[in-house]
Parts: C-alpha cells; structure tokens; sequence
C-alpha cells in the first residue's frame, strides 16, 4: 500500500473535514521581505581577524605554524560568510594575506 493509497484512505475516513480544516487562506500569505543591514551592524568576524594577525605573524617571524593556521582561519571564516553580511574588501584583505604568507614561507630564500 503506498503513501498516497494510505492519503485517499484517511480522507474518504473522515469525510473530507481534514483537508478542509488545512486549507490556506490567501488573505493570510505575507510576502517575505530580507531584513537589510547597514555596514555599522555587521558583526565582527573574528576568524579573519585572526587569519590576518596569523599571516602578519607568519611573514615576520617566518613561522609555518602561523601561516598555516592563517590558511586555516581564513577558510573558515569564508565558510561562516553569509551573503548578506558579506564585506569584499575584508574577504579579499584576508584571502590575499593567508595566501601571501604562506606563498612567502616556502618561495623566500632561506637566510
């Protein structure tokens, strides 16, 4: 017996009533409007600040461990963007500072 056999049963049951009671009443669809966000209620990323402070940390005490946690802190705060709270110049600011250090760490000559 499939789901929709079960369905038809259950209505022929109780003579309809419940199909009426679930009926949507279109005077009560309200269209859904996104909230808009000015850029001074953007909360704080503290993920890419991190990643920035790591990459900046990594180029000047050439460290690996820093770089690569900056690596690791800029792709987790790019997966927690959401599109409407996204601001380009802090994304391409800590993607091209991760990506930097760790460029920096293996292609600089070593002293």
């Amino acid at each position: 017996m499939c789901i929709r056999d079960r369905y038809q049963r259950r209505v022929r049951e109780d003579g309809g009533r419940q199909m009426a009671a679930n009926r949507i009443v279109p005077e009560n669809i309200k269209e859904y409007i996104p909230k808009t966000i000015a850029a001074e209620d953007i909360p704080p990323d503290f993920m890419a600040l991190l990643s920035l402070i790591l990459s900046i940390a990594g180029l000047t005490i050439k460290s690996k461990y820093c770089t690569l946690g900056a690596l690791l802190a800029c792709v987790s705060s790019i997966g927690k963007y959401k599109s409407s709270e996204a601001d380009l110049k802090q994304l391409v600011c800590t993607v091209t500072f991760a990506i930097m250090g760790t460029v920096m760490m293996y292609m600089a000559p070593n002293r």
